[in-house]
């Protein structure tokens, strides 16, 4: 596997929903083969929750960031997305 491959490991990155907003976060922790140890952290404090290994090909569509603060700025940012989102979603259910 290639150097890139190998630079993700230490790298903090968000997952998203089908519509596009921030559904998880975490950091890849460690490179087993092709696969990755990625540990994901709470919504909600931010604190470590699980770990799970994933497939290569189930990081392609994740944003990486090289260091915690940016991925924490840009997390509190779309939290605030999703949330006026998911207020939208149950107006429009409630009417």
């Amino acid at each position: 596997m290639s150097s890139y491959a190998e630079s993700l490991v230490g790298q903090y990155f968000h997952i998203y929903d089908e519509d596009g907003l921030a559904e998880n976060q975490g950091v890849v922790v460690e490179r087993v083969g092709d696969d990755f140890i990625c540990q994901y952290f709470s919504a909600l404090t931010g604190e470590p929750t699980n770990s799970k290994l994933h497939k290569r090909e189930d990081l392609f569509d994740w944003n990486f960031f090289i260091d915690f603060d940016v991925k924490d700025r840009e997390w509190q940012s779309h939290s605030k997305i999703r949330m006026n989102e998911l207020r939208k979603r149950f107006e429009r259910n409630e009417g």
